[in-house]
């Protein structure tokens, strides 16, 4: 039926009404004969009056990566990026495979794509991560843009250890040059690497930190100070 031209709504009918198979058997018909995800989405929508949730569930289980549902939720239901990101991580896309999607689909840059993947629900790490697997995207730049979006010091430091495997040292210098204060970057210590009161405040101090800030620890209070040294080349030279 592919090879005549037929389609995948017009299969998925037949399937349907003579051979009483449901959405997901149809699907599983349609990805094998060779139609696209948004063919396919198509044919479920007019035959089985799927929902876009729904389409795009049985588009992931039946193969489709998520570039092809996204295109699937743009071309077969309107989505927006955001309603299209939104759907695509409630089925179990991870961050970097929305993010393939909204390159690919909606030809979003990386800050774009960032942003709707954070208001999505993903977190700081997966968000650096698609930033790296997707864009190429150096560590400085993902922490910036991480930052411009919205995520917290902590958060960022720990993306930096966990996608760019930075040390301590290079991601408090690195969050510090992108603009986070002495208590987000030493917090970030805290939560990220472990770091005790006093160790954190000394190597915050060691990269240009001083001035009061206090940060609560579980038995201490840790106080180092909030304006900033001159600190030359902030960020530069730093390497995984």
């Amino acid at each position: 039926m592919r090879a005549q031209g037929t389609s995948a709504s017009q299969v998925a009918g037949t399937l349907s009404t003579k051979f009483g198979l449901d959405a997901l058997q149809t699907a599983q018909i349609l990805q094998f004969v060779g139609y696209a995800a948004a063919e396919m989405m198509q044919g479920l929508r007019d035959v089985y009056a799927l929902t876009a949730q729904a389409a795009a569930s049985v588009g992931k289980a039946v193969g489709y990566g998520a570039p092809d549902v996204i295109l699937g939720l743009k071309q077969v239901y309107s989505q927006s990026p955001q309603g299209a990101a939104q759907i695509a991580r409630s089925t179990g896309f991870s961050a970097t495979d929305v993010m393939q999607g909204l390159k690919g689909v909606y030809t979003l840059s990386a800050s774009d794509a960032a942003g709707v993947a954070k208001t999505t629900g993903y977190t700081a790490t997966q968000v650096m991560h698609g930033l790296k697997d997707v864009y190429g995207t150096v560590a400085q730049d993902a922490a910036s843009i991480a930052r411009t979006i919205g995520f917290s010091g902590p958060v960022v430091i720990q993306g930096l250890k966990d996608v760019y495997a930075f040390t301590a040292t290079n991601a408090a210098i690195l969050a510090r040059a992108v603009g986070y204060d002495a208590k987000a970057v030493m917090q970030g210590l805290k939560d990220a690497f472990s770091y005790g009161a006093s160790d954190a405040a000394l190597l915050a101090r060691t990269i240009g930190f001083s001035g009061p800030v206090v940060i609560q620890g579980p038995k201490r209070r840790l106080r180092v100070h909030s304006h900033e040294r001159s600190h030359p080349h902030p960020g530069r030279g730093l390497r995984r």
